[in-house]
């Protein structure tokens, strides 16, 4: 394994993001980003090394957030595209359409299947089919397949919703 900071540095930035897309809040993001972090160095101080350690990222992540979802029952998504630490200030036609839009895209994400929306959202992070599969548990060669209805699904939920 690289050193601790090293892949602290790599992923931390690119997984709070990820999380974000669950939670829309700061609180749960970071917890949930420090506890997955937090397990990784524990899981190199019991066991050693991890073959696919981005993959065991996202997959404690994707487990801890969908886990704390569950608790709390709810679930949202933003819109896959944005980004959060823009500096430009939008016009507000710009922010009106924004959030049509995004209405829009909540209620067609909140209509598909968890393992869909979590495909979805992996597939925003530009995520391998393998990786994929690593955090989902779903077979690799089952990946493509599933993404491919996930995006047919979502776009036809997205036309009916127009």
């Amino acid at each position: 394994m690289e050193s601790f900071d090293a892949v602290y540095k790599q992923h931390y930035q690119d997984l709070y993001r990820y999380v974000y897309r669950y939670f829309h809040r700061r609180e749960p993001c970071e917890d949930i980003v420090q506890e997955t972090f937090l397990r990784l160095y524990k899981q190199h101080q019991k066991k050693g090394c991890i073959e696919y350690e981005k993959a065991w990222l996202y997959k404690v992540a994707t487990n801890l957030s969908l886990s704390k979802l569950q608790r709390s029952k709810k679930w949202t998504l933003i819109q896959p595209g944005l980004t959060y630490d823009t500096p430009s200030v939008p016009s507000p036609d710009e922010i009106f359409e924004k959030a049509e839009s995004s209405r829009r895209v909540f209620k067609v994400l909140a209509k598909l299947k968890k393992r869909d929306r979590v495909l979805l959202m992996l597939y925003q992070e530009k995520m391998t089919y393998k990786e994929m599969s690593e955090i989902t548990g779903i077979k690799s060669t089952s990946v493509g397949k599933l993404l491919s209805r996930a995006f047919e699904q979502c776009a036809r939920l997205l036309e009916e919703a127009s």
